[in-house]
């Protein structure tokens, strides 16, 4: 009998004891977001991975502008990353409808809230390579001659002014300069004193002299460990002109498991020199397959892609403190070529969303410009994963939880210091469903529970009413948790 009272009891309680728990304290606060965008490269096949031509982008419709930026009908991006790739492969670079042509697309984003961030390469005529394409280290150690300084700086100005001006009128939030400066066989090579010199001497003072607001980015590099932006930083003149620092995210290392070039490096902690600064994850791309004859990934609308960017966005969060994260391209041509269907993006050449662009729209729908990330249990559980954000002017919050495990995972959360709310919105993207609201969790003393869908991302969201009061913390010496 007594053996029978045992069983019962563990099978009454066994939910609760073997439930994780979760803490997301509301006042321990971590980085300022400034938000989640993608590159509007969108080069069509015919011509463009072997030259850049001007007339090789998509117009986005009114529809596939909404699809990726707002916050309402879309996944709600709010940084569209872009360049002068419509620039020749030789000669000078006019600065025109024809070399920047999707204005068009810039406009859509602008007008559904997005921030446009220009990475700007120089021109061909005023490298030593003569290409735009291609490097060539001078004899000051970089691609550009620096009796070019000067004149490079004037074309950066002159793009902003153009794009900004009438009848474009699309400001230009960030501009970064460099682009992979850190690859001697990349597109553009810079040394640290050489971004430094340009930054201080040229760039800025043009900027501010020109009276515009654009914030300069530096260094673009290729890879998170390969920081070139250190000498600008260290130098106080430099470095007031500087808004943010940002690094790419490719490289071997990554949370797929792969450990292969073809995903994306894990996230580094912050480096040192960049305290006091913005840090964005500019540009990673990338998936499970590759192909190296065309250089390509093949196409993977799965959910097991998906997570492989989650993950990296929970860690470029946690880890690295980002205050941004970018992937490289919105739409893709790629999936037309010879050979495919190939595609890097987050979506197909026929606009065909992937289940990576919903999964990035788990944390872009929700999480916005301006809001706080607070501190949450970072891995309650093995393959579980949580991000919470804040927002300090109208107490709106969002918990992004991710399930890497092919069985459901249930979560007790605790919810110290928060506004009081009667209930929390579950959005789930899954192999079945996409940034599908659920039915909302009961929110009790401060606290809920929540059945994590297998390998899915969750968005617990919710919006406090105007009077309420912040549940206390608990006491220290009386809280207790069982897992």
């Amino acid at each position: 009998m007594k053996v029978l009272i045992i069983l019962s009891w563990i099978s009454v309680i066994s939910p609760a004891v073997f439930a994780q728990s979760a803490t997301v304290t509301w006042e321990t606060t971590h980085q300022t977001m400034d938000g989640w965008g993608g590159e509007d490269a969108n080069l069509s096949a015919s011509g463009c991975r072997t030259g850049n031509v001007g007339n090789c982008f998509y117009a986005f419709t009114s529809a596939q502008a909404a699809a990726f930026f707002s916050p309402t009908s879309g996944i709600g991006l709010n940084i569209i990353r872009t360049g002068n790739l419509g620039c020749p492969l030789t000669g000078a670079c006019a600065i025109n409808s024809t070399t920047i042509p999707n204005i068009g697309n810039l406009q859509l984003a602008y007008a559904n809230g997005a921030q446009v961030h220009v990475t700007i390469a120089p021109p061909a005529n005023l490298k030593y390579s003569g290409n735009f394409s291609t490097s060539t280290i001078g004899a000051d150690g970089g691609c550009v001659d620096t009796s070019n300084f000067s004149a490079y700086a004037t074309y950066i100005v002159e793009y902003i002014e153009f794009v900004q001006g009438s009848p474009n009128n699309v400001p230009v939030a960030v501009v970064s300069p460099f682009n992979e400066a850190n690859l001697t066989a990349g597109q553009c090579y810079w040394t640290a004193s050489l971004e430094d010199t340009f930054i201080k001497s040229y760039l800025g003072p043009a900027i501010s002299t020109a009276g515009l607001t654009t914030k300069i980015m530096i260094s673009d590099d290729s890879q998170s460990n390969e920081l070139t932006s250190g000498t600008c930083l260290a130098d106080s003149v430099c470095a007031a002109y500087v808004g943010s620092v940002s690094f790419h995210g490719y490289g071997k290392g990554s949370q797929d498991g792969m450990g292969t070039g073809y995903c994306c490096l894990t996230a580094p902690s912050p480096p040192a020199n960049t305290t006091g600064k913005h840090i964005w994850q500019s540009e990673v791309n990338g998936g499970f397959n590759y192909n190296s004859a065309a250089e390509l990934w093949s196409l993977d609308p799965s959910i097991a892609d998906a997570l492989v960017w989650a993950r990296s966005i929970h860690d470029y969060m946690t880890i690295t403190e980002a205050s941004a994260w970018e992937y490289w391209e919105l739409a893709d041509c790629c999936a037309t070529e010879s050979g495919g269907p190939f595609n890097d993006a987050l979506t197909d050449g026929s606009f065909n969303n992937t289940k990576r662009m919903y999964a990035i729209g788990q944390w872009s729908k929700y999480v916005r410009s301006g809001w706080i990330r607070i501190d949450a249990t970072a891995i309650p559980s093995n393959g579980v994963y949580l991000t919470a954000f804040k927002d300090p002017s109208s107490d709106n919050f969002a918990i992004v939880a991710i399930n890497q495990n092919s069985s459901p995972v249930t979560v007790n959360f605790s919810l110290p210091g928060f506004p009081s709310v009667a209930s929390v919105t579950p959005t789930v993207t899954s192999a079945s469903v996409s940034l599908a609201d659920q039915t909302d969790v009961i929110v009790t003393a401060a606290a809920f529970s929540y059945s994590l869908p297998s390998t899915s991302v969750v968005t617990f969201h919710a919006t406090p009413s105007s009077s309420s009061s912040k549940n206390p913390a608990p006491p220290t010496a009386l809280s207790l948790t069982i897992n």
